[in-house]
């Protein structure tokens, strides 16, 4: 195998503001840590809908691996001889997605999302999936019969706080992402007007309809990653009532701070949240959330304590950055061993 110092690791990257960035940045500067040359190229986010508009990058001469994410154009990775990794982090062509899109992202996905990542599915040297739901949903959208998965994972100096137990009354609960349809978010107010009184609900997102959130919810804004950390020290609960998820950063995050997740039972969420460490409700079921929710503010300090060691056991397990870094070290070695 080859030495670890003997990798050059390269991310073409378009900057979208999202959990892909982190995931980008994390794995780079974990490659860093373990003695591999690995660099990020950040691209503008216009190169996602007009990539024929940004100069395509030089390579750099030290790079002997290309990593990318399956949405990038393939005109940002001119050369056809290094080998590329391509990771696809969500499957929006998942059915299961269909009814939670407008026309505007369905006609987007099909007719130009799908193209994109078809050509990493032909050209990548590995197609990876960050959960084995992502794996499978990629798998059968663009009938290829090899994915590797290996899970995303969390630096355990993200776990900031120390021993939590229940001690605000009411709850106070947490949302973290994008303000769409697709993370459950139609569904937060219509909870938190049955919780009045059981908790609060603290948001951290880009935009927010006001004119129809109860008093027992507050938007915080768009927090640096910095004061996300820092904000679960004052959490009970992540609230994520997500439809679809490739698997969320944000609840490893929440979970190595031992914050447990209220999450659905749905796509790649069952692999990280269980009802040991956290609680899964049905997908789309208010009344499932409000009840369980309603439980969780009865429960006494030793099970609160329990369920959040059982987090932070959890990640540091399972979804720490060491394995993953681990993992794609294995997989850009055995690339270069094989050629």
């Amino acid at each position: 195998m080859l030495a670890k110092g003997g990798l050059g690791v390269w991310f073409p990257a378009i900057k979208t503001g999202t959990g892909v960035d982190t995931f980008t940045k994390m794995l780079c500067d974990g490659l860093s840590a373990r003695g591999v040359r690995a660099e990020i190229h950040w691209i503008p986010h216009a190169a996602e809908f007009f990539p024929w508009r940004i100069k395509t990058p030089a390579i750099p001469p030290w790079v002997n691996v290309v990593h990318v994410n399956t949405w990038l154009h393939h005109r940002f990775v001119p050369s056809q001889t290094l080998p590329v990794v391509a990771t696809s982090h969500l499957c929006v062509h998942d059915p299961a997605l269909k009814e939670y899109k407008s026309m505007a992202q369905s006609l987007y996905h099909r007719l130009w999302i799908k193209s994109l990542e078809a050509a990493w599915m032909s050209r990548a040297s590995r197609v990876v999936a960050v959960s084995d739901y992502t794996a499978l949903k990629t798998k059968e959208a663009f009938n290829i019969e090899s994915v590797l998965t290996i899970r995303n994972g969390v630096p355990e100096s993200f776990g900031r706080s120390g021993l939590k137990k229940i001690r605000n009354k009411p709850l106070k609960l947490l949302f973290v992402g994008t303000w769409a349809r697709r993370k459950g978010v139609d569904m937060l107010f219509p909870i938190m007007r049955e919780l009045r009184g059981y908790a609060e609900l603290f948001i951290v997102s880009d935009s927010v309809d006001k004119s129809n959130m109860p008093g027992n919810c507050f938007f915080l804004g768009r927090l640096d990653h910095d004061e996300v950390l820092c904000k679960y020290s004052e959490m009970d609960f992540l609230l994520f009532p997500s439809r679809l998820e490739g698997l969320p950063i944000v609840a490893a995050e929440a979970m190595i701070n031992g914050v447990p997740v209220i999450a659905s039972n749905t796509s790649s969420l069952p692999e990280i949240v269980g009802n040991s460490d956290g609680v899964l409700c049905q997908k789309d079921n208010v009344s499932d959330f409000v009840s369980k929710l309603k439980k969780l503010s009865l429960e006494d300090g030793d099970a609160y304590v329990l369920r959040s060691d059982n987090s932070r056991k959890k990640i540091r397990e399972n979804f720490t950055l060491d394995k993953m870094v681990s993992s794609y070290i294995r997989c850009y070695e055995e690339l270069l061993f094989r050629g």
